[in-house]
């Protein structure tokens, strides 16, 4: 590791709080070997301070890029030689919109989580008007996340005006419970039957494992066992479904949330093809269990089709055209699309009834890009508009 600026020559003192500077360095990040780089960092800088009279131990962890603005930063705490506590804080900008993405992990587990939008809007008299989203996770003993959501103007005033306040509480398999909803009465009128309302800002693995509820009763197949694999998928393709294991795969890291709205509807609108060919074939292709459920007539129409489709099946690898004409494929696409078009419209109109860019209700996680900020809202770190201001 090439340190390029050595620590300054301070005579470290004591705080009251029992705190003390022990060491600042920066160093080169052509030469820095460490796993988790955010993309764009320039400078990486390292603060160990004494905590507890010495007795304690945080290390800082910064990465900024050649503007010096923040990307990330990482605050480890350590006691009695050993580590307590893990904190990571993400930073992301556009022109007007500054997101970030706080992890507390303690004793090797996640205890809280803090997720943030922040836009700025100039006003006719010259100040800037602030709205925050702020999405708040705290983690139960049994898995379950107690959850907080608040659309908020926190400028020019100098106390915080809720728009839109949600709770609820989310179970370790993504079900969403014990909801509440408050606010101005308009936005909550307009917004209460929002299916993605609870869950837009969700980390995008537990946004999968959510929709994948809401995909499942949309395309009927709440019934019929599978598993939900979320993991990379080599080549082109952002998700699969395998009718032999009834197995879904998604890879969360190839698609915005609206496309996972849009790949979890189509994958699970296969699942529903292969359910109402059994059930057309009158359980031949379910040897155990014969389902002799009676079919409507649009069902008894699509089914042969659907059948016949699959027969002569051909994968894209070997004629992109054939898979594409597919009548298996063209259902699945109109099911995602369908979803899809769902999604981006409840995320526009939430947006539009706050006043905000619609990047504030298109949460990507950390793959949207973010914003300049202003350093005097109250009610907000300070340091993030440090580094994240000119």
């Amino acid at each position: 590791m090439n340190i390029v600026k050595p620590a300054a020559n301070i005579i470290p003192k004591w705080t009251k709080n029992g705190s003390k500077l022990l060491k600042k360095e920066k160093f080169n990040i052509e030469r820095l070997r460490y796993d988790e780089i955010p993309a764009g960092t320039a400078v990486f800088e390292r603060v160990t301070v004494a905590t507890d009279f010495g007795k304690g131990c945080s290390k800082v962890l910064s990465f900024r890029d050649k503007d010096g603005k923040a990307l990330r930063k990482v605050v480890i705490k350590e006691k009695d030689g050993k580590r307590v506590s893990k904190t990571i804080r993400n930073y992301e900008r556009s022109k007007d919109v500054l997101f970030t993405d706080t992890k507390h992990v303690l004793t090797g587990k996640t205890t809280n989580e803090t997720r943030e939008i922040f836009h700025v809007k100039p006003q006719a008299d010259g100040k800037k008007s602030l709205t925050r989203m702020k999405f708040e996770g705290k983690y139960q003993s049994d898995g379950s996340r107690l959850e907080t959501q608040v659309y908020e103007d926190l400028a020019p005033k100098k106390v915080s005006c809720e728009k839109l306040k949600t709770t609820a509480k989310r179970l370790k398999n993504g079900q969403v419970i014990d909801k509440t909803i408050s606010g101005d009465s308009e936005i909550v009128a307009r917004v209460k039957d929002d299916p993605y309302l609870y869950i837009r800002n969700y980390g995008k693995k537990d946004f999968i494992r959510s929709v994948s509820l809401l995909a499942k009763k949309y395309q009927d197949v709440a019934d019929v066992a599978g598993r939900l694999k979320i993991q990379k998928i080599n080549g082109l393709s952002h998700g699969y479904y395998q009718s032999f294991s009834k197995t879904i795969a998604i890879d969360p890291h190839k698609s915005g949330k609206a496309d996972l709205v849009d790949t979890l509807n189509h994958e699970y609108r296969h699942k529903w093809q292969y359910k109402l060919i059994s059930k057309y074939l009158g359980g031949l292709l379910n040897i155990f269990k014969k389902d002799k459920s009676v079919l409507s007539k649009k069902e008894k129409q699509l089914a042969p089709k659907l059948l016949k489709a699959d027969i002569f099946y051909c994968p894209p690898m070997f004629s992109y055209e054939k898979y594409h004409a597919n009548l298996l494929e063209k259902d699945a696409r109109a099911a995602g699309q369908k979803a899809y078009d769902e999604y981006v419209e409840n995320s526009k109109k939430l947006a539009d009834l706050l006043g905000v860019p619609k990047s504030m209700t298109f949460v990507d996680g950390m793959n949207e890009k973010t914003a300049e900020f202003i350093k005097d809202a109250p009610k907000v770190d300070a340091g993030i508009f440090n580094v994240a201001s000119e």
